[in-house]
């Protein structure tokens, strides 16, 4: 393309060009800066070369750097990658942003970089298109590595992830197109993703420690790439603390023979301590999915009396399997502990689907949930008194939250960040540290209904009244045309009744008032009963986009169809299932259409199938 995509996108997204420019300064070549400035990851390699590999790519699309020269606004040529082709990059060193660049919210001083991209030419690595010193913005322009002013590239600083997080989600409201953007973050990285109404999806995922891009996947137009980086690798050596939110009894720890090997308690606020000591065959007992060798780890409780930490029993190189079985991370033989492989999370999640159906479909409920960072495996016994949630890092594989019952064991845990924010944007969602760039006030209103037992107790006294005078006059004819208007009254008054509580909801005895939609409700649960035996759940999701209704959250995961009868619609069938179906709320029955019904953080909505 001679123009392209790009130039398409930079000049819809900032008009910021200076028309009477000549060409870019990043041609001019600069000294290498001598020391990394203190707001970026004081670890990274001035003199290495950092290398992605690019796992997809479709289009052939063109460079533009900052120039406003006319016709071309820069043009440098066009460039392409393979699958199994690379991107290589080196930092070069760190200056000023280019006083021509089409906007950016990163200060002063920021990366500057050579890049190379190369094709595979059947087997053969041959390089496509070199550029040198050129600035991070520039780069993050041309491979479309974020969106509006928001253009992080291969590199953002370290010093501040609240403010990165947050000017992320402030530019959405910036941008050409509406759109909206996702900011996730676990332990190990920082994940943002955004799509517009344009057609543009980026998602890019950086590591914390060093601000570096680790993966990304982007699109425009016809144009489509992904890279993986392979100079990340996470440390095992770490040691890991998980921070008890909720803990039930001491309970007894057995190894993988049944052998007693003492009583284990913590607290809340307590930890759960985990070193990785390596990977090993499997114990001749462990009857798990996961293939040797798997992960051992040493493993510490420590209790948090009045904010003094004892350790109260450690464990030293037991299996994953183990520690699985003991702690209830997991279910049956989808032991996942403390790691579990990201090489193939398909296979992973197939097996896992095993173990929660089959002899188990009759008294389990499993799903699974996914987000652009974590998977999420849930395994609930029908009835919701046993079961196993545990949440994963995608990329590493590293458990980030977990929350166990059965019978009188309770667990639940959570990651600590390695890091303290200043400032922390508040997490919505326990599982993953989800934000979204909606910001939304809940609003709580009173209850929303009239009470008509007053009129009708006017209406039955004045009637009373009415009839004993008339029969103590003896007025037959009249009582005739009083019984004829008493009963015309009822009526009609209780169609206003009827009306009024399809319409609004009136007969809700919810106290937090559902007639206003939010733009994001999260932590929901949707059970959905067959009837037969057969009962799907999902828990934990999120609704967005204004998309927040009853309605709403069983059209996101079943296939349905329904009537509209304009005052709001009834549900005739529900995945190939046709009938009558009734939805509650919390365990009550709302009283209007599930169009009409606007959840609220934490709802569980359950829908029965009544019949033909």
């Amino acid at each position: 393309m001679a123009i392209g995509a790009i130039i398409f996108y930079s000049t819809l997204q900032n008009n910021r060009i200076e028309e009477d420019t000549i060409f870019s300064s990043n041609h001019i070549s600069k000294p290498k800066s001598a020391s990394i400035p203190e707001n970026y990851s004081q670890d990274l390699d001035l003199d290495g070369v950092y290398v992605y590999n690019v796992t997809d790519f479709g289009g052939t699309t063109s460079w533009h750097n900052f120039s406003s020269e006319e016709p071309l606004y820069g043009y440098e040529g066009d460039w392409a990658a393979e699958i199994g082709g690379q991107i290589k990059i080196n930092i070069t060193g760190f200056y000023n942003e280019d006083p021509l660049y089409w906007g950016d919210i990163f200060y002063d001083s920021i990366p500057w970089m050579d890049i190379e991209i190369i094709k595979n030419d059947s087997g053969v690595p041959v390089s496509n298109f070199t550029l040198t010193n050129r600035s991070n913005t520039e780069i993050s322009y041309n491979l479309i590595l974020g969106y509006s002013s928001f253009q992080p590239g291969f590199l953002i600083p370290i010093d501040n992830l609240t403010n990165i997080k947050k000017i992320a989600i402030e530019e959405v409201d910036k941008a050409y197109f509406s759109g909206q953007s996702i900011v996730e973050e676990s332990y190990h990285f920082l994940y943002i993703g955004y799509e517009n109404v344009g057609g543009m999806k980026t998602n890019m995922l950086y590591d914390k420690s060093t601000g570096l891009l680790v993966w990304a996947k982007t699109s425009l137009g016809g144009y489509q790439m992904e890279i993986s980086s392979l100079n990340f690798t996470y440390n095992l050596d770490l040691t890991y603390n998980y921070t008890v939110k909720a803990f039930g009894e001491p309970f007894k720890w057995f190894n993988m023979s049944g052998d007693f090997k003492g009583n284990v308690n913590t607290t809340i606020n307590g930890l759960v301590r985990v070193n990785f000591t390596g990977y090993h065959d499997k114990d001749v007992n462990d009857n798990s999915i996961f293939e040797n060798p798997i992960p051992w780890i040493d493993i510490a409780f420590i209790e948090n009396n009045t904010g003094i930490l004892n350790t109260n029993f450690t464990l030293n190189d037991i299996s994953n399997s183990e520690a699985a079985l003991n702690l209830h991370i997991g279910f049956n033989n989808f032991s996942s502990g403390f790691l579990i492989p990201t090489n193939n999370l398909t296979s992973l999640k197939e097996n896992a689907t095993l173990e929660g159906s089959g002899d188990q479909s009759n008294y389990l409920l499993f799903s699974i949930e996914e987000t652009g960072l974590t998977v999420k495996f849930i395994f609930i016994e029908t009835g919701g008194e046993n079961y196993s949630i545990t949440t994963y890092d995608k990329r590493t594989g590293l458990l980030m939250a977990m929350r166990a019952v059965s019978g009188n064991f309770l667990l639940d845990m959570e990651l600590v960040l390695y890091y303290e924010e200043s400032n922390p944007i508040p997490p919505p969602n326990p599982y993953t540290k989800t934000i979204y760039n909606i910001d939304v006030e809940e609003k709580k209103g009173e209850k929303e209904y009239s009470n008509f037992t007053i009129p009708f107790i006017l209406l039955g006294c004045g009637a009373a009244a009415s009839f004993g005078l008339l029969v103590w006059k003896k007025e037959t004819k009249m009582l005739k045309y009083l019984f004829t208007g008493i009963f015309g009254a009822i009526c009609f008054s209780s169609l206003l009744v009827f009306n009024y509580w399809l319409n609004s909801g009136a007969a809700s005895t919810d106290e937090k008032s559902n007639e206003t939609a939010l733009e994001v409700v999260e932590d929901i649960t949707l059970i959905v009963d067959f009837g037969d035996g057969n009962i799907k759940s999902w828990k934990g999701f999120t609704l967005s986009g204004g998309k927040t209704t009853v309605l709403d959250a069983l059209d996101k995961y079943c296939d349905i169809k329904y009537d509209d009868y304009g005052w709001g619609i009834l549900v005739t069938e529900i995945d190939g299932v046709d009938g009558k179906w009734i939805y509650e709320v919390n365990g009550e029955k709302p009283g209007h259409g599930a169009d009409r019904h606007y959840l609220r953080d934490g709802d569980t909505i359950r829908w029965e199938f009544q019949g033909k």
